[in-house]
């Protein structure tokens, strides 16, 4: 495989997706209680872990 269609592949992979990991996230996010301490550390780790799927994608993107 050229490294022109792994970028290709790679790039809609990372938009397909983060975008369905975002809404995965916003359904979820939207079932909790509305309280403040429980909010903050489930939007800071959901905000934060689609990093590690995202950091391997790349990673094979540039191999």
């Amino acid at each position: 495989m050229t490294a022109r269609v792994k970028k290709l592949l790679g790039s809609l992979a990372l938009l397909f997706g983060l975008f369905g990991y975002i809404i995965v996230a916003l359904l979820i996010g939207a079932r909790l209680p509305h309280i403040f301490f429980i909010e903050l550390p489930y939007y800071l780790i959901a905000g934060l872990a689609w990093v590690f799927p995202a950091r391997s994608v790349i990673a094979w993107m540039h191999r």
